[in-house]
């Protein structure tokens, strides 16, 4: 079953139950308090009944009340694309559609609370819809770079990722990746932290994965991250890095670079963490695993 066949079916199928639940809770209510109830499917009858009369279209009503059913049955279906069912991954990825989803809120209340101007806003929609572009850059540009580079590192028995900044959730996410698909014992921590802790793990050849913003506007950022590459390369690590195309700094010491066409630094996630999910796909792939149903994994914790 294709992916997108099996997303409709779990949309359904939870539509379809939906009034299920409310009817077996009504009529636990009403056996324990001494009563009949009303049948369990009662809510079917009642959907059905209202789908059966002629619709009705007030012309009093304010437009947030003609909203509210819209908004609580997309509010659902959010939330049904959270929990997949099954192996299934989730319709909803750290790859676009959360960021995504927090770039156009943060824009919406800029817009609200009047910290961004109408032009303003314009321009950052304008690079967001640029941003498919860019991540194809580097599924055309950086796949063989990446295969290389998981061909060398398959055997490593540790990664440690580290991000500053916007980098340090894409280095949590990438950290995950790895350990998720491909077994591998990775942890992911802020790059400002490398030396209360993480750096005391680096060994000779170890393999250490560094987010590099770009120098754009971020020279100070850029700056303490090349540093603590740096720092690791003096005590023998293998350099993997995710930075911006041409970044001089980063060639220098970096042994392997999955470069990113130039984007603006908020923005840069959505491209930074494909090649680090390409990365740990071609790990699992060399180790023999299915990438397609990770081991032990649960998409919703019932039970603690």
């Amino acid at each position: 079953m294709s992916d997108l066949a099996f997303y409709c079916f779990q949309y359904a199928l939870a539509l379809l139950l939906a009034p299920l639940l409310p009817g077996i809770i009504a009529r636990i209510k009403a056996k324990v308090a001494g009563r009949h109830g009303k049948p369990v499917l009662q809510l079917y009858f009642d959907i059905f009944k209202g789908l059966r009369k002629g619709e009705v279209i007030s012309q009093v009503t304010t437009p947030v009340f003609t909203l509210g059913p819209v908004v609580g049955l997309a509010t659902v279906l959010c939330a049904l694309a959270l929990l997949p069912l099954g192996g299934m991954a989730s319709p909803l990825r750290f790859s676009g559609d959360f960021l995504l989803a927090a770039y156009l809120l943060g824009l919406y209340l800029a817009q609200v609370k009047g910290a961004m101007f109408r032009d303003e806003i314009h321009q950052v929609l304008d690079s967001l819809k640029d941003m498919p572009r860019k991540i194809q850059w580097v599924l055309d540009t950086q796949p063989k770079t990446i295969q290389a580079a998981a061909e060398r590192m398959v055997n490593a028995n540790s990664f440690l990722f580290l991000g500053r900044h916007v980098g340090y959730p894409v280095a949590l996410e990438g950290a995950l990746k790895l350990k998720e698909i491909a077994y591998t014992f990775t942890e992911g921590f802020a790059a400002g932290e490398l030396k209360h802790g993480p750096i005391a793990l680096v060994d000779e050849g170890e393999p250490v994965v560094f987010i590099v913003p770009p120098q754009r506007g971020r020279n100070v950022l850029h700056a303490k991250v090349i540093s603590g590459i740096e720092e690791v390369k003096a005590r023998g690590a293998y350099i993997i890095a995710v930075a911006e195309q041409g970044d001089p700094d980063v060639e220098r010491y970096a042994d392997v670079v999955f470069w990113r066409p130039a984007c603006p630094t908020l923005m840069s996630p959505l491209v930074d963490v494909v090649p680090l999910q390409l990365f740990a796909m071609d790990m699992a792939k060399l180790k023999g695993y299915d990438v397609d149903k990770p081991r032990n994994l649960a998409k919703s914790v019932t039970v603690e």
